[in-house]
């Protein structure tokens, strides 16, 4: 897969599989995500690369704590992100704090591709 086009065929194509949610990460380059079928792009932060080691399962952690908190799709995306490129900048595996992602995450870039969404904030709030 070689551009845009064929990712995004691609991703479409594991949707009408019934796989509703993909991260085709690509390093500390840009990568496309889609949840169910809305597609993104995403612009990782860019940092210093130490040693990349662990920065998949510190992606995937973030996922798994977004699905746990039933977070805004675009939020877990950058959080988790975030998780990734931080650990890529350091020698420990697996070791970032959560709170310093959450400083981080709005470096990250999403760009829907395709159909756009329209995000409620439907949070509980004092009458």
């Amino acid at each position: 897969m070689d551009n845009e086009e064929a990712i995004l065929a691609f991703i479409n194509n594991l949707y009408k599989k019934n796989i509703k949610r993909v991260f085709l990460t690509n390093g500390s380059n840009n990568f496309y995500a889609s949840n169910f079928d809305y597609f993104y792009k995403v612009n990782p932060i860019q940092i210093q690369s130490v040693d990349p080691t662990g920065s998949g399962d510190s992606f995937v952690a973030g996922i798994v704590k977004g699905w746990v908190n039933s977070d805004v799709f675009e939020d877990t995306l950058k959080y988790s992100t975030a998780l990734a490129g931080l650990n890529a900048a350091t020698f420990n595996v697996s070791l970032v704090d959560g709170l310093e992602a959450n400083r981080f995450k709005d470096k990250v870039e999403i760009y829907p591709v395709g159909k756009k969404t329209k995000t409620i904030d439907d949070s509980p709030r004092e009458i």
